[in-house]
């Protein structure tokens, strides 16, 4: 018995063929049940698709970077009717120095927002210093740090340190691939804690928006 396809092969299927209007009607035909469904139902298992199609050398990874930008892309065409509501307190969302995957990141930042926070994305390849620096200016309640790449975890504990000697002491919650089934020892769960996708980031967030 043959499968459907999943609203996710759907999006990566057409995102691989460069068919815009077939990725921006699945995106849409998902965004009318919410963008948490859009980007946690869809999009987040559509990219894992592209990314292990492009491990077992099915795909270049170029292939894998066009899909990608092709998605922010439709994405970015929807971002007029989303329903932003009025900003709250403010959280920094970074990708950590050396990773440059930030379409994770920035569906945080945009779930953060749409949840009620000031949220201030940062981009991909943040360096520590840079980070720092824009925490202690803009003092936000919730800092989000995200990692794709394994090779960057050793860099991570002192980013943590940093941050916690800022003297707005920001909530501190970090995710990212390269985090699944990891826990950061000298995390204390009553100041942060790594998590699994993006909802579950809005929800920790939550006990702290206050």
């Amino acid at each position: 018995m043959t499968l459907e396809p999943t609203q996710g092969d759907r999006f990566a299927f057409a995102l691989l063929a460069g068919d815009r209007p077939g990725a921006l009607a699945c995106a849409r035909e998902a965004f009318a049940r919410g963008v948490g469904h859009l980007y946690e139902d869809v999009v987040r298992p559509a990219l894992a698709r592209i990314g292990d199609m492009w491990m077992r050398n099915e795909i270049t990874i170029a292939d894998q970077q066009v899909a990608t930008a092709f998605a922010q892309s439709v994405l970015g065409a929807l971002y007029p009717e989303f329903p932003w509501p009025p900003p709250g307190p403010r959280a920094v969302i970074a990708c950590v120095a050396g990773e440059r995957h930030e379409l994770g990141a920035r569906m945080v930042a945009d779930l953060l927002t749409l949840d009620g926070w000031d949220g201030m994305f940062l981009g991909a390849d943040v360096a520590d210093d840079a980070l720092l620096e824009a925490v202690a200016q803009t003092r936000p309640g919730l800092v989000v740090l995200s990692l794709t790449m394994p090779t960057r975890r050793r860099a991570l504990a002192p980013l943590v340190a940093g941050l916690r000697r800022q003297p707005s002491s920001p909530k501190i919650l970090v995710g990212g691939s390269a985090m699944l089934g990891r826990e950061l020892a000298d995390l204390p769960e009553s100041e942060g804690t790594v998590l699994s996708s993006a909802r579950a980031a809005v929800e920790w967030a939550r006990r702290w928006k206050s």
